[in-house]
């Protein structure tokens, strides 16, 4: 596991951050971080968080405050990396816009899951989408992606690390 990173959406950060967040939404985000926190020390993963993500959490919250800042503050020290939209990925995010129909409507989530594909050795793509936990197009394209020895490890889009069954 050491060397491997670990992806957030914005889907697992703006409960975290947003004090109007239901309380379910704020528990799982909560209990992801905690987990991402864990593994992160034990195994010496990367947290990544794309610079889009950041720009999609203050568009969405209604308001910015102290506790707000507070929140952020706590993601930014777990967090290790912010790359930017390369043309790689943007490439990457067109190309999953053609191959599923949310991707297309939801462009900005094509790219920011283009991140972790492109990233050879992204472990975790972690986000609450359903229609991206449930792609099977997105998973054929990952594993694409692993025979063509573009990816060094297997991408598991997940809603969470905790282990299911």
């Amino acid at each position: 596991m050491d060397g491997q990173r670990i992806y957030l959406d914005t889907s697992i950060l703006l409960p975290f951050i947003d004090p109007d967040a239901s309380k379910d939404e704020k528990r799982h985000s909560k209990s992801v971080l905690y987990d991402v926190r864990r593994l992160k020390n034990r195994h010496h993963v990367k947290v990544v968080v794309p610079q889009i993500v950041l720009g999609e959490l203050f568009l969405k919250l209604e308001s910015i405050s102290h506790e707000v800042i507070g929140a952020f503050d706590e993601v930014r020290r777990l967090v290790d990396e912010y790359p930017a939209v390369t043309t790689e990925i943007a490439k990457l995010a067109l190309r999953l816009a053609e191959i599923d129909h949310f991707l297309r409507i939801e462009f900005n989530d094509a790219l920011i899951l283009a991140h972790a594909l492109n990233d050879a050795y992204s472990r975790y793509f972690i986000t609450t989408e359903s229609k991206i936990l449930r792609s099977s197009e997105l998973v054929e394209q990952a594993t694409k992606l692993q025979r063509e020895g573009l990816r060094k490890v297997h991408l598991t889009i997940t809603d969470s690390l905790k282990r299911k069954g």
